[in-house]
């Protein structure tokens, strides 16, 4: 019997919004097993510090998606 070695893609999943309109999204962080400590540190860490500046900011695999309000 022949076998095939399959390589199946990484599921990359969704994504859902940590921060709507400069609010942190508990229930979100929360489905991904993080906190507001580790958002704000982690956006802190990219110059982000002011939260209500933030209309939109999204997490997946590594990567932050940070769209701003616009003045």
């Amino acid at each position: 019997m022949l076998s095939k070695k399959v390589q199946k893609k990484k599921d990359e999943g969704y994504t859902l919004p940590l921060i709507l309109d400069g609010d942190i999204q508990m229930d979100h962080l929360e489905s991904i097993g993080k906190d507001d400590w580790w958002l704000r540190k982690e956006l802190r860490e990219r110059g982000y510090r002011d939260l209500s500046a933030i209309s939109f900011c999204s997490y997946q695999n590594g990567y932050f998606y940070i769209d701003l309000k616009e003045s």
